[in-house]
């Protein structure tokens, strides 16, 4: 039988949940209504290995890569661009990593970008971003 996870203050969220699975884990962004977002990764069998708030009310287009690395693009909402982010899972902050595209999603650990400069004109570019953070910390 699998074990159930309790996300508590689910309930106040929008849905927006999105899940993302690489190899080691499997990530979880929860979208709450009130309290912004939260980052959750647990093992495939269900421990909890990570979870962090994520305070920027500007990150958005989250991928995570092949080895459970997560990313986003900041910036206004207003414009598709902005600093291309990832997360220390040992500092649980944002570093920036690229100041190019808009991140559109990832292909094993390389990220996809529209690297045209326009919203309408698709032209993807292939970019591997900096160096693996390492293993996730214990559970926060």
């Amino acid at each position: 039988m699998g074990q159930d996870l309790a996300i508590p203050g689910s309930g106040a969220s929008r849905g927006e949940h999105r899940i993302f699975v690489s190899d080691q884990r499997i990530g979880i962004l929860i979208d709450h209504l009130t309290s912004g977002m939260e980052w959750l990764e647990i093992s495939p069998t269900g421990q909890a290995l990570y979870r962090t708030t994520i305070s920027e009310p500007n990150l958005r287009n989250f991928v995570t890569t092949a080895d459970g690395r997560l990313f986003a693009q900041g910036g206004p909402r207003s414009s598709p661009r902005g600093p291309i982010v990832m997360l220390d899972r040992a500092s649980s902050k944002w570093i920036p990593v690229l100041n190019e595209g808009t991140l559109i999603g990832s292909d094993e650990n390389q990220l996809v970008l529209n690297a045209s400069g326009e919203n309408w004109l698709l032209r993807l570019k292939w970019v591997t971003p900096g160096a693996d953070p390492g293993p996730s910390p214990e559970l926060r």
